[in-house]
């Protein structure tokens, strides 16, 4: 382009600047997210040029505020996300030095699914299961765990180191005391039933009062 004489010189200056000038021209993007019921809440995500601009990630604040300064003027896809929640995207077009404000709101995502695998029945007396199969706590101890216990017997043993275990001496006689674990008891002394027809006596061998 050429410009000839004084009286051109004004707008070849404005002419070449234009191009410049509306390069810098900028605006303003105010962002609020909110949830399903409208409360407003915090959630990530990044603002892309189109195109294929410039793209800047966001976080915004714990009120769901945030504001883009400095934005060029042009069309945006705008990405809104949060763990729990649909990504939601919107096409927000920025031409003028006046703010544009944009509520989003997400929905709930996709409840996660699991999956849930029956080994077998258990636990139960005789079933061979390997003991990461077996649905409940495993505790076990073998002979030298006993020795370097210092225990006195097998039962002063199980009580000082497994878990639900404990010993009553019911009949005030340390030799002769019950050991109990999780409703079974394992008692030195002979019984019979009581009126109640819920609760039984030790026997002299394993037996289990009514849950």
């Amino acid at each position: 382009m050429q410009c000839l004489g004084k009286t051109w010189l004004p707008v070849c200056a404005v002419a070449l600047l234009y191009p410049f000038t509306a390069l810098g021209q900028t605006g303003e993007i105010h962002l609020s997210v909110a949830d399903p019921s409208g409360a407003a809440m915090e959630a990530s995500g990044r603002l892309q040029k189109l195109p294929a601009g410039t793209d800047r990630a966001f976080q915004t604040d714990p009120q769901g505020s945030y504001t883009f300064s400095g934005v060029v003027y042009g069309r945006y896809r705008l990405e809104v996300s949060r763990i729990g929640y649909a990504t939601q995207a919107v096409l927000l077009d920025v031409d003028s030095a006046t703010p544009v404000s944009r509520t989003v709101t997400l929905a709930l995502g996709p409840t996660p699914t699991s999956t849930v695998t029956v080994v077998a029945t258990t636990p139960l007396a005789g079933v061979d299961l390997e003991v990461g199969q077996i649905a409940a706590p495993v505790q076990t101890a073998n002979q030298l765990d006993i020795e370097n216990s210092a225990a006195l017997d097998l039962s002063t043993f199980l009580n000082q180191r497994l878990n639900g275990v404990h010993l009553n001496e019911v009949q005030g006689n340390p030799v002769q005391a019950d050991l109990n674990y999780r409703g079974y008891t394992a008692s030195p002394l002979l019984g019979t039933r009581k009126d109640s027809p819920s609760t039984w006596t030790a026997y002299g061998s394993i037996s289990r009062s009514a849950m």
